[in-house]
């Protein structure tokens, strides 16, 4: 371990004593474990950061571009209180589990 020396204001170190006491730990503790996940929660802002920096618009539009244009199926489209329940789809209703739609193909129209 290494030992750290740091000037902090009255009001804190007056609130991570009383914490300290409550949580039945030692002082160090407290203070070890905040600035362990300050800074972890650096590192993490600055990981994102530099992903976001190998980003591009123009390949999230081509990989969207290969999205169905279609309506979400009701059983994933979360409800409000007042939304009318969705209708039961019936098994014979349903196309076969195998019958996957590829990008491009006729998207069968919905028989009511």
């Amino acid at each position: 371990m290494t030992t750290i020396q740091a000037q902090v204001p009255e009001p804190p170190a007056r609130q991570v004593a009383e914490l300290a006491k409550q949580e039945n730990v030692s002082l160090d503790q407290i203070v070890s474990i905040a600035l362990a996940y300050q800074v972890s929660a650096w590192r993490k802002r600055d990981t994102i950061s530099e992903r976001a920096k190998r980003g591009s618009w123009e390949k999230f539009d081509q990989v969207m571009s290969k999205v169905r244009d279609v309506p979400p199926c009701p059983a994933t489209r979360s409800r409000r209180a007042d939304a009318p329940k969705p209708r039961r789809i019936h098994a014979e209703s349903r196309p076969p589990a195998d019958s996957f739609l590829r990008h491009g193909e006729n998207i069968p129209e919905r028989k009511d």
